[in-house]
């Protein structure tokens, strides 16, 4: 979940919000601005626990930091069962962060969280999340992005990728519609110059996010009323089915490891979001 470095289990504060500070810039690779952490790495009222044992509060805000999206990280072998601890409250915000140049503001917050700190092969500590048995964890996300910010983004990508055809964008729109709980569906309209001529083109495509917070694009499809334009479409649908399945993580601007109990996919006529419900109830006997 978080990487602390080398070394031994923290003992203050001020040293887990440094070595979790500098292991979140060496796992994020942000191309700019920095993540800061507060920490507070124990209770006040809780004099007796060992030190590291359990952490009253850890706050990450990486507003403004810009990321890019990576592959999964493949975490070295764990070492031993590492040492159990608990944090009374995480919380992480980004208002906003931007990924992939697009601002998105996340928050994310949970309570009562247990977790590992893991030692692993390579003798780095992690702080993972625990799954104990009859432990009662509950937390909240939400993502969102505004459509304009969307519109901008979009109409970049697509600027790059026709620069190529001879073509150039002049003007592009997005809508974004619900079309359940958990899917939306996406229309463009776009105007591409070349010379003397300019003709419209239409895209669509649908979003559908799922219960482990994973957003994936589908049914991507391009079109236009123009025959010049359509030939030059041939190739934009090439790149296009390069899409076709993308995938994106929004456990990344969160904490991986933690259930995801809901999940809901909310369309306003400016903002497009995701919220979801974390955690997990304890057993029944």
């Amino acid at each position: 979940m978080f990487p602390l470095g080398p070394g031994d289990i923290p003992t203050t504060g001020a040293e887990l919000e440094t070595r979790l500070t500098h292991g979140l810039h060496a796992l994020l690779r942000p191309t700019a601005g920095e993540a800061r952490v507060r920490a507070q790495a124990w209770a006040p009222s809780d004099d007796v626990a060992p030190q590291g044992s359990r952490i009253a509060r850890l706050d990450v805000d990486i507003t403004d930091v810009h990321l890019r999206m990576q592959d999964k990280v493949e975490l070295p072998a764990p070492v031993g069962s590492g040492t159990p601890a608990e944090v009374d409250h995480l919380a992480v915000r980004g208002a906003p962060v931007r990924v992939q140049d697009l601002p998105v503001t996340t928050t994310a917050e949970v309570r009562d969280l247990p977790v590992r700190y893991q030692p692993r092969s390579d003798g780095q500590y992690w702080i993972e999340v625990d799954e104990r048995v009859g432990h009662q964890t509950a937390g909240r996300v939400q993502v969102t992005a505004t459509i304009t910010d969307i519109e901008q983004a979009v109409a970049a990508e697509a600027g790059a990728r026709l620069s190529s055809t001879g073509f150039a964008l002049a003007d592009l729109r997005l809508q974004v519609a619900a079309a359940g709980p958990r899917e939306a569906s996406i229309q463009v309209d776009a105007t591409l110059r070349r010379g003397l001529l300019r003709a419209g083109v239409s895209g669509s495509a649908t979003a559908r996010v799922g219960a482990d917070m994973v957003v994936t694009l589908s049914d991507l499809e391009v079109s236009s009323s123009s025959p010049l334009v359509g030939m030059a479409l041939t190739a934009v649908r090439g790149r296009l089915a390069q899409w076709e399945g993308h995938q994106v993580d929004l456990r990344s601007l969160t904490f991986g490891g933690l259930a995801v109990s809901d999940v809901e996919l909310t369309v306003t006529r400016d903002v497009v979001g995701v919220r979801a419900e974390l955690g997990t109830a304890p057993e029944n006997d």
